[in-house]
């Protein structure tokens, strides 16, 4: 979003936090392509000063700041073309066109002050590479009755598709939406002919709980555009667990060498990507868990031994008569005093690094060849 507005120097300065927003806009991968040739045109912004923003209400902060909501704000502040304060005054009385195609400001003045909607400028001509930006005293808030409605939720998605069948009845069994509760997740959902070939190669009736997890990928909102040859992400089975993006020889998007099929839903925590085949799953990743010594905290010999962070000492006491192997700092009435002390090793519990079979590389990426026989039993 660095295209918004390339603010000169002793631009617009720290105050604008509209466009830190924009840079953070959390909207989709739609929202965001719809404007992107938009902004790097010729633009003039309207930004609300940290005075305007702080005066939002809770209600309102928490509804404009979401997910779906925040890009018509934003785009609701960004006027089509370069408007100096000059020229805006010559616009009295006539209504100009946002980056939201449904919202509109007239340009007023108020008592010989100009006004956008109901905001008043504070600070204007702001300079900008492809524009100007005006510090305005108020949010400029859209219609809420012209905003489209917010997706449906995963359930309620999958309740109104024939095509996604047996993946709901397996979510159902396993309580999958209780799992992922209000948190980001992308889904790569099988269609039904999928699941079907599956259980049926399986001798299944049901999806497994582990291939459903391996199908979800948590905390993430991934759209098209942001899958990239290489590609790796956790699964809601964990680290080990990863699936991988690539591009095939044709140049298509595939996840574990199954092509995307270009379907797209967004619904209201995460985004889901259709595939023709279900997946089948991988551990690429064989860590073990392993301990490492390291130094123990100094402190009273006659008290237990202290660790740093979390770690855990080698043993629960300190042995008797042990000498003092260190000083740490302690309050001796009103005074801090370096005394003599006893310190312990400590385990810090990690986990090796290891690739497993089939897996090579730091990432831990999917030799050639088929599964179960890598690199075509070659090497």
């Amino acid at each position: 979003w660095e295209a918004v507005l390339r603010i000169a120097p002793g631009g617009a300065g720290h105050e604008l936090k509209i466009l830190q927003l924009l840079q953070a806009d959390p909207g989709g991968s739609d929202q965001k392509s719809k404007h992107s040739e938009d902004l790097n045109g010729n633009l003039t912004v309207l930004a609300p000063s940290w005075e305007a923003m702080k005066n939002l209400s809770t209600e309102q902060n928490s509804f404009w700041t979401s997910r779906h909501f925040l890009p018509h704000l934003l785009w609701a502040h960004i006027l089509q073309g370069i408007y100096s304060v000059e020229d805006l005054d010559h616009l009295v009385g006539h209504r100009l066109s946002t980056l939201d195609p449904a919202v509109q400001w007239e340009i007023k003045n108020v008592s010989g002050t100009l006004h956008i909607g109901n905001a008043s400028i504070i600070k204007h001509n702001q300079p900008a590479i492809n524009g100007y930006i005006h510090v305005i005293d108020r949010v400029l808030l859209p219609d809420r009755s012209a905003l489209p409605p917010e997706p449906s939720n995963l359930m309620a998605f999958l309740n109104s598709s024939s095509n996604f069948t047996l993946f709901r009845q397996a979510a159902l069994i396993y309580n999958l939406t209780d799992r992922l509760a209000d948190q980001e997740f992308t889904l790569l959902l099988p269609t039904d002919e999928a699941v079907t070939n599956h259980l049926s190669r399986t001798n299944s009736s049901v999806l497994d709980w582990d291939v459903l997890q391996y199908h979800v990928i948590p905390k993430e909102l991934l759209f098209p555009d942001h899958l990239y040859d290489g590609l790796l992400k956790s699964t809601l089975l964990g680290s080990d667990h990863q699936v991988q993006f690539h591009l095939t020889i044709t140049n298509q998007t595939a996840v574990n060498d199954v092509p995307l099929n270009g379907s797209v839903v967004e619904t209201l925590y995460g985004v889901i990507l259709v595939l023709p085949q279900v997946l089948r799953v991988r551990r690429n990743r064989c860590s073990q868990p392993i301990s490492l010594l390291v130094r123990g905290r100094c402190s009273d010999c006659d008290e237990p031994p202290r660790c740093l962070f979390n770690y855990s000492p080698v043993r629960d006491r300190f042995p008797a008569n042990m000498k003092p192997n260190c000083f740490y700092r302690k309050r001796v009435g009103q005074w801090r005093k370096s005394v003599p002390g006893c310190t312990m090793q400590c385990l810090r519990m990690s986990s090796s690094h290891t690739c497993c079979p089939g897996f090579y590389g730091h990432e831990c990426f999917k030799c050639p060849g088929d599964d179960g026989s890598p690199c075509s039993n070659h090497g």
